[in-house]
């Protein structure tokens, strides 16, 4: 009865320790499976920031050179008018004087 008992405990005891030592690793294993996806997530994530940092300063860039673009025009586009109008300003005088 006695070695039963003993031998039954040695059992006991080694597939307790195997048991012990099959939880850590299963726990080790879930620990790596987080870290990994972190990872992952992480890597995925910084991709798609970069992508849309690189969107943002585009459309930023494009913002401005419209802006520029409009000044511009509105430069040209009143430098002609003010020719066209001082022209005529002249041109008025004249006719003013020719006819006096």
């Amino acid at each position: 009865d006695k070695a039963a008992g003993v031998l039954f405990r040695w059992m006991h005891k080694e597939m307790a320790s195997c048991f012990d030592l099959w939880c850590e690793h299963a726990s080790e294993q879930m620990r790596m499976r987080g870290v990994i996806d972190k990872v992952l997530f992480r890597w995925t994530h910084q991709t798609l920031s970069s992508a849309m940092f690189l969107w943002r300063e585009n459309t930023v860039t494009i913002q401005d050179t419209r802006e520029r673009v409009k000044r511009i025009l509105f430069r040209w586009t009143h430098q002609a008018l003010l020719q066209a109008v001082n022209l005529w300003c002249e041109n008025a005088t004249q006719q003013r004087r020719a006819k006096e």
